[in-house]
Formats: C-alpha cells, sequence, structure tokens
C-alpha cells in the first residue's frame, strides 16, 4: 500500500514539473525570433555615415585633402559594418550590401577598377579595395546619366582614357594631387555645367588648363 502511494505521489511530481516548464519556458515563437540577428540599427548607422559622406562632398568650405581624410575614415567605419552584416548572412554576394560595385583586376600586387556600377548620384572612388590599393581608373569604367559627382580619392595615380564618357549628369569631379595621369576624353560629354576640382599647379590642374576645361582650385 505505502508502496502504490509513493507511486502515486512520484506520478504526481512528475505532472506538476511539467506543467511549470511549459509555463515558464519561451514559446517556439519567441525562441526562433531570439536567434535572428537585428540588422535595423547597423543600416541605420550605415545610412548615417552614407549621409555624412555626401554631406562632406557638398561642403566647399573644406580643403580637398580634408574632404578625402574624413571621407576615408568614414568609408573604414561603412567597409567594417558591412563586412559584418556578410559574415550573418552567407548568401549576400561580395557588393550587393552597397549600391556602388567596384570591379577591377590585381597587377602587381594593385587594383585597377575596370568597372563601376552605381545608381548613386555622388560617388566616392575609394584608395582601396579588398586591401589592395588602388592604382588606376580604367578606361570608360563608368557610364551614367545619373551620377552627378565624383571625388577620388588620394593614393590613386591614374585616370584611362575616356573613363567617364557620357556621363551627361557629371557636373564635378574632384581629384587628388597624386593623380599624375589622365587620358585623352577622360570627361567627354558631361554636363555643361561641369567643373574639375583640384588644387594649385597639381597635374589635374595642369590638364584642365590644356584642354579648356572649367576647374576650380580648392
Amino acid at each position: 500500500m505505502k508502496k502504490k502511494t509513493v507511486i502515486i505521489l512520484l506520478s504526481v511530481l512528475i505532472v506538476f514539473s511539467a506543467l511549470f516548464y511549459a509555463c515558464n519556458s519561451p514559446s517556439g515563437e519567441e525562441q526562433s525570433e531570439s536567434s535572428i540577428p537585428h540588422t535595423e540599427e547597423d543600416n541605420d548607422k550605415i545610412s548615417e555615415l552614407e549621409a555624412m559622406i555626401q554631406a562632406i562632398l557638398k561642403d566647399h568650405q573644406v580643403s580637398e585633402a580634408e574632404k578625402n581624410k574624413q571621407i576615408e575614415e568614414l568609408r573604414a567605419e561603412l567597409d567594417k559594418l558591412r563586412k559584418e552584416e556578410e559574415a550573418t548572412d552567407k548568401e549576400t554576394e561580395k557588393g550587393t550590401t552597397s549600391s556602388t560595385e567596384f570591379k577591377y583586376t590585381i597587377t602587381n600586387g594593385m587594383a585597377n577598377i575596370t568597372e563601376i556600377i552605381t545608381i548613386e548620384e555622388n560617388i566616392v572612388i575609394p584608395y582601396t579595395l579588398d586591401g589592395y590599393k588602388v592604382y588606376s581608373i580604367g578606361s570608360e569604367v563608368l557610364s551614367s546619366r545619373t551620377v552627378k559627382s565624383i571625388s577620388v580619392s588620394s593614393g590613386i595615380e591614374k585616370i584611362d582614357w575616356f573613363a567617364f564618357k557620357n556621363c551627361t549628369a557629371l557636373t564635378s569631379v574632384s581629384l587628388p594631387d597624386t593623380i599624375n595621369s589622365i587620358g585623352y576624353g577622360a570627361f567627354d560629354n558631361a554636363s555643361s555645367s561641369f567643373v574639375l576640382r583640384c588644387s594649385r599647379d597639381s597635374f589635374a590642374h595642369r590638364y584642365a588648363q590644356s584642354y579648356g576645361i572649367t576647374y576650380d582650385i580648392t
């Protein structure tokens, strides 16, 4: 009799334990939600950094050197955030986290840009891509009716023939002092209000003078 009573009590305890666990454990839906990485905050931060870059590009009171320095720092933060996002999503293809994609080849350990795909109005061409120093911007890399301004980062040295040909909305290109070669027709068929922004006595300055291109000394 005592043995039967003990068995009944144990059974009751097991049932109450099961009920207590079911009531206090998180539901299947809540567990699933907590396992999903939240990227809204990262996306907001990326948008904020991109807006800061655009504001710097439009600020004519800041020197070109200072602009490039600030933009490079912001793009470094952007790259870090985007790499973290890619790590959480193995299906994300390279370049899809940004609205601008740079295709390039490697020669002597340096990147040579062969194509720029973008839907942005204002773009910055970085001085590094995936850890490779960008040496040159190739021929006819960009043919876009939407791009209005381009800022080439300090460190890039060469722009090939017809690099930005037929960018009919292009109103300005900012070039650093490190540019030492610009091919013929690099800015052909740009906007009628096109201006080349550069430093006094730089290669870009002399190029603009040689080809009768309107320039702005920064």
